[in-house]
């Protein structure tokens, strides 16, 4: 395993080195924890440098730079590649708003599906959700779901092959991008089972806010759970135990939307500002980093309107944050320090498309087949096809494999909105799938 020098997570994970380190494919880093180690720092300088010099050189294929239309399409050759392998399109797709609304699943996936996997295509699945599951239940799900939706075509999920390796849910990246904090005592937001997505990810002394609310009860006097509150029972043995002086937390993930927006404020606020909220209101010296999994501000359910989502939590908690730092009188550039400790996932980051390219390019091994473009199919403009539009920069810079977006209109995309950089827009999924096809020849 090569070994980058040092760097203090929150410096790093803030930085746009963050982004390098999700683009490397094959090289493993061990970045320390907070400012608090006894090893001196590399600069980000160093990082970079060992970044650059360590980044594998993948075999490219320059991509088409013709868009095409739906009348005209640009057809493009398949030329093979080295040994006999196949150069092929990958598909990256979304799920919220392209295979399902709310509950609601789509009657044109399975056959889309199916036959992007008789076609032998790569293809992942990136979403800002993921409701507490992991990969696997995520995968186990989608494929019955989409095969019970279907109207016109007998597939069962076994007929899919979608596995775990193909999942990109909005917390995914957690798993691998934080190991120098899984020995460390981490608060987990979110639904329940997010407690168990940590700890099956690695994170040994992670803590759900509602257990660690429900041992610290007068930190939230509006509690929906009965008997919670201040006259509530007192913190269990367990909770006393987790909650001693010296076990202050490193930091805090978002895996999803919390339960109880109030509580989660008032505890994020807390515990932002001490390592010791029961007993000490502000530290000075404290600072952790709050790593968001998702900021879409809105996501399509069953409603007929666009809900709030995580982005709406963040733009709140900042706000809520910011007003009760200037009422302990904290100077402006610490102010701006804390926040700056706000660390984003989920699209449109250019990391989260980092760890879909990866997972497409590891599929792409295992079919025998080489990319030639990514195609990241959505319905947000803001997330998907924004997104789609940094990545390729991202691409281009690097020499890596150009990324094209296309919407469908069964999700947040209505007419009239701007496209944000959109090749085009399809009324579903099976109607965007048909096009690239026909355009690389492989129907």
């Amino acid at each position: 395993m090569q070994t980058a020098p040092p760097l203090c997570a929150p410096l790093f994970l803030s930085s746009p080195l963050a982004q390098q380190h999700s683009q490397t494919d094959s090289v493993e880093y061990d970045i320390h924890d907070t400012c608090s180690c006894d090893t001196k720092c590399a600069s980000p300088d160093d990082i970079l440098s060992f970044v650059n010099s360590a980044e594998p050189r993948l075999m490219q294929t320059p991509p088409s730079e013709s868009t095409g239309s739906r009348a005209v399409i640009d057809r493009i050759p398949r030329p093979l590649a080295a040994k006999g392998a196949r150069i092929l399109p990958s598909f990256v797709f979304d799920i919220d708003g392209v295979f399902k609304s709310g509950a609601r699943y789509s009657k044109y996936g399975a056959d889309t599906l199916l036959r992007v996997a008789r076609a032998r295509i790569p293809c992942v699945f990136m979403t800002n959700g993921g409701g507490g599951r992991t990969e696997e239940q995520y995968a186990a799900e989608l494929k019955k779901k989409v095969c019970a939706a279907a109207e016109d075509v007998k597939t069962t999920p076994g007929d899919l092959a979608i596995d775990a390796r193909q999942m990109v849910l909005s917390y995914t990246p957690f798993k691998s991008d934080f190991d120098h904090l899984k020995s460390h005592r981490v608060l987990i937001v979110g639904c329940p089972e997010a407690l168990l997505v940590a700890r099956h990810y690695g994170f040994k002394k992670a803590v759900h806010i509602e257990d660690y609310s429900r041992d610290n009860p007068l930190l939230n006097p509006f509690s929906l759970r009965s008997g919670h509150g201040k006259d509530g029972p007192p913190p269990s043995a367990e909770g006393k135990k987790m909650n001693r002086q010296d076990e202050g937390f490193k930091a805090v993930f978002i895996f999803t939307d919390p339960n109880d927006f109030f509580e989660a404020l008032q505890i994020l606020t807390d515990v932002l500002l001490s390592s010791r909220p029961s007993q000490v209101e502000y530290e000075k010296s404290h600072r952790i980093p709050v790593i968001f999994s998702a900021g879409d501000l809105l996501w399509k359910s069953q409603h007929a309107y666009p809900r709030f989502g995580q982005g709406a939590f963040r733009m709140t908690l900042e706000t809520v944050y910011r007003a009760r730092m200037e009422s302990l009188n904290i100077p402006e550039r610490e102010i701006k320090e804390r926040l700056g400790s706000f660390i984003q996932y989920g699209k449109p980051e250019t990391v989260q498309f980092s760890h879909a390219r990866r997972a497409a390019l590891r599929q792409a091994e295992r079919l025998g087949c080489t990319i030639s473009k990514f195609y990241m199919i959505g319905d947000n403009p803001s997330s998907d096809a924004a997104g789609t539009v940094a990545m390729d920069n991202v691409a281009q810079k690097k020499g890596q494999e150009r990324w094209s977006a296309i919407l469908v209109s069964t999700g947040i995309w209505s007419p009239g909105d701007d496209p944000m950089g959109a090749e085009d827009v399809f009324s579903h999924v099976g109607e965007a799938v048909d096009f690239i096809l026909r355009r690389h020849n492989l129907q």
